[in-house]
């Protein structure tokens, strides 16, 4: 995930501070890698979250909140709400209550492309089950 998205999906949503502290933190973080005994020049990353910090995944959440499916009539419905694709981590599973529904939201998948492209996310490949 690119960081400039990240910061205007915050700003978008009206956040509190306690996620704006990450802007500083991230903007003023170095890395290094250290490989076969030796380390690497110092470099500064503008893309991703940070493992192990607990703001990571509700960042990501955050992020991915923008990406919609076209709502269906056969879609899972929570409440009154349509629930086509869930998401955890780098995965994204997409539902329907029916094949027909499952394979018109296949052939929309140039929604999520167009959605990751604007976003600055690349796909990598699919996985699919039935």
């Amino acid at each position: 995930m690119n960081h400039a998205s990240l910061w205007l999906k915050l700003a978008d949503a009206g956040l509190p501070g306690i996620y704006w502290v990450r802007t500083v933190l991230y903007a003023k973080m170095i890395y290094v890698v250290k490989v076969r005994g030796g380390i690497s020049e110092d470099y500064k990353s503008l893309y991703g979250v940070l493992m192990g910090d607990p703001v990571s995944p509700t960042l990501w959440n955050i992020f991915l909140c923008t990406f919609q499916l076209p709502d269906r009539p056969d879609d899972a419905c929570l409440r009154g709400v349509h629930v086509s694709h869930l998401e955890h981590a780098d995965n994204l599973v997409i539902i329907s209550e029916s094949r027909a529904g499952l394979q018109a939201h296949l052939d929309v998948l140039d929604v999520l492309a167009c959605w990751c492209c604007a976003n600055f996310l690349q796909g990598e490949n699919v996985a699919t089950e039935s």
